[in-house]
């Protein structure tokens, strides 16, 4: 779980990416509300400048985190990572069922539970 966090290669399931959401809206706003209380902007200059510097240095990042990992999830049931782009896709990436076997986007990552190794 969380292997290659930045890459756009490889498949991931629907828990590891639901929780790579909540990763992404937390550190986000954390990040974004410290940035802010740091500058301590006296004008209104200064406050573009935080806006700007807290977008750079936390969005970009983020965005290529959470963007890598909506591929990821997209790729696990065979589809181009472009399609998280869509409005709303992302919601129904989270409850989509994966594909139980390889596909053009590489093998299954998941350890077989108990249950499925006595069918």
């Amino acid at each position: 779980m969380f292997k290659n966090l930045f890459s756009f290669k490889g498949r991931i399931g629907c828990k590891e990416y639901g929780i790579s959401v909540v990763i992404f809206v937390l550190v986000g706003t954390i990040l974004r509300m410290l940035i802010i209380k740091v500058m301590d902007p006296q004008t209104i200059s200064e406050i573009q400048n935080a806006k700007i510097m807290s977008w750079l240095l936390v969005n970009i990042p983020l965005l290529w985190f959470i963007w890598a990992q909506g591929a990821k999830r997209c790729h696990d049931y065979g589809e181009s990572g472009w399609l998280q782009l869509i409005p709303l896709y992302p919601i129904y990436m989270l409850f989509k069922k994966g594909d139980k076997e390889a596909n053009q986007y590489g093998e299954v990552d998941k350890i077989p539970s108990k249950m499925e190794d006595n069918s």
